[in-house]
């Protein structure tokens, strides 16, 4: 092809290559970009595995082998089992600042789709978070932070490995705390939590 043939084929394709290229970054932006303040992608990339959809044969699987009840803070919450340690000493400790934690607005793994972003499933449906005193800790879709949590909140959280929902850009969630990271990492943060709060 001649170099006036060229510039003709490529001054007709110019416009539609970038309008493909632009449509397929999108797309992964898209896909991928953390929502609602969460980061590093869902639960299931990050090792924790796959519950499926609700109401599958495989979310009964995973109920089965990955989720335990465990008693912390005065309440009992279902969670993944490699995270037991971090939510255990997370309740523990907040309960102990003293904050009374009530049983009856409080939850952790729960098969569903995230409330803010239904197209996707929840944290909890992996039961890598737990929603403590969701009546005087709202989730808010006007941006608006409503919570009766101690000031440190925040850090007890962080240290036993947890994002706290207080923190998303929008919509609020202060009632929401979810593991960040891998398995390893929790297990990394309860072990260090453990040793820092019993000194």
């Amino acid at each position: 092809m001649s170099q006036s043939g060229a510039k003709k084929v490529a001054r007709v394709l110019g416009p539609f290559w970038l309008a493909a290229v632009v449509a397929l970054v999108s797309l992964l932006v898209i896909t991928t970009w953390p929502r609602f303040g969460h980061g590093e992608g869902l639960p299931n990339t990050r090792g924790w595995g796959d519950p499926g959809q609700p109401g599958s044969t495989q979310g009964q699987q995973f109920l089965n082998t990955k989720i335990v009840l465990i008693r912390a803070g005065g309440v009992r919450v279902r969670v993944h089992r490699r995270a037991a340690a971090n939510f255990r000493g997370f309740l523990n400790e907040l309960a102990s600042t003293p904050y009374a934690i009530h049983q009856r607005d409080t939850a952790g793994y729960n098969h569903r789709f995230n409330v803010n972003d239904p197209k996707r499933l929840s944290e909890h449906a992996w039961g890598t978070a737990v929603d403590v005193n969701w009546t005087a800790n709202p989730n808010r879709i006007d941006c608006r932070l409503v919570t009766d949590f101690p000031h440190h909140i925040e850090a007890v959280a962080k240290r036993w490995g947890l994002r706290w929902g207080g923190n998303f850009g929008c919509p609020k969630d202060p009632m929401h705390f979810e593991i960040k990271g891998t398995p390893r990492a929790a297990a990394r943060a309860a072990r260090l939590a453990s040793r820092t709060t019993r000194q």
